[in-house]
């Protein structure tokens, strides 16, 4: 154990979510050498006080040690950036994510009010919707920096990596890709999802199901290659209203430009048609825009440069935000 860590970021397991919003905002507050990572409870405790983040996700054996080491907790701080306490907004979410959202946050949100704990948030909308716990907020930090502008013509790649709670939007997509592949062969569309996923796309040739991998390796392979558009349809149901704006720093990383719907958190940061394009959720708009941008590259690229402008804008808003913020919460 090293005794010089006072800020444990307990998370379940590495995750977009602590590398996204935590780790960055204590590396610009200038906390970073006191920080430690952990999976799960350590065997002894150091003798000084600990401040404790946990990053979505609780556990029987991490309530079980704080409770048993009460007086050598300083702070607990959750932080949540999905809505993980309202069982109405996870309608339509696969039922295996219900659950483990269920049994790692909704369960313990009783125990972290008890407890004092302090509660940040990734969203205005939690912020509102949770005021009572007068929450903070995080906003994410770009964290990729090779961005990839290499074989940009040989075809073109277009890709929506989605997780388990993004398979009605995937679902929507199908028909999008079917008329697009139709009308360009050089196009590529480029999927993440399970045998379901790939089982509903396996008959369109030129599109692409990769497996579902875990977060360091997925870093790795976004930044493999070059893309050049990326999708993210945001649909309207109640889960999505707590979403953040972390796919644009994906899209850029590897190149591409964005499609985004209109009516979701990307119009918060999305200048249409200058650093991305929002379209509203109609499918003929959708294909429309994703043909100008695959066949039109000098407005693509536009587009691409404006984003990095873009990037540069939200990394000075985030550092900014978590100066302000970040070291009042934790003293």
């Amino acid at each position: 154990m090293d005794f010089k860590k006072d800020i444990w970021i307990v998370e379940e397991r590495s995750n977009p979510s602590t590398e996204y919003y935590i780790l960055p905002a204590l590396k610009i507050s200038g906390l970073e050498d006191r920080v430690k990572l952990l999976n799960f409870p350590p065997k002894e405790l150091p003798k000084i006080q600990i401040t404790i983040i946990f990053v979505r996700y609780l556990s029987k054996n991490w309530i079980n040690f704080i409770e048993k080491n009460r007086k050598s907790i300083k702070k607990i701080i959750y932080f949540m950036d999905d809505d993980l306490f309202d069982l109405s907004s996870w309608r339509g979410l696969p039922l295996r994510y219900v659950k483990k959202i269920y049994l790692k946050a909704y369960r313990w949100k009783g125990w972290l009010i008890k407890n004092g704990a302090d509660f940040f948030v990734s969203t205005d909308f939690l912020a509102e919707k949770y005021q009572y716990l007068n929450p903070s907020i995080i906003p994410p930090y770009p964290i990729f920096n090779n961005w990839s502008l290499e074989n940009r013509e040989k075809y073109i790649k277009v890709f929506y990596h989605g997780t388990a709670s993004h398979t009605q939007e995937i679902n929507w997509l199908y028909d999008i890709v079917k008329a697009i592949l139709s009308e360009n062969e050089k196009i590529i569309f480029e999927f993440v999802g399970d045998k379901e996923v790939y089982d509903k796309f396996k008959n369109l040739k030129g599109a692409i199901v990769v497996h579902p991998m875990k977060w360091k390796l997925y870093k790795k392979f976004l930044l493999k290659e070059t893309r050049h558009i990326g999708l993210v349809p945001v649909l309207a149901k109640k889960f999505n209203l707590a979403r953040n704006y972390t796919k644009f720093f994906e899209i850029v990383a590897c190149g591409a430009v964005g499609v985004y719907s209109q009516e979701s958190c990307y119009r918060k940061i999305i200048s249409n048609e200058n650093d991305g394009i929002l379209v509203s959720n109609v499918k003929e708009i959708w294909i429309k825009s994703i043909l100008k941008l695959a066949e039109e590259s000098s407005y693509r690229l536009k587009l691409y440069f404006n984003s990095l402008e873009k990037l540069r804008t939200l990394r000075e808003f985030a550092e900014k935000i978590y100066k302000e913020n970040l070291i009042r919460r934790l003293e």
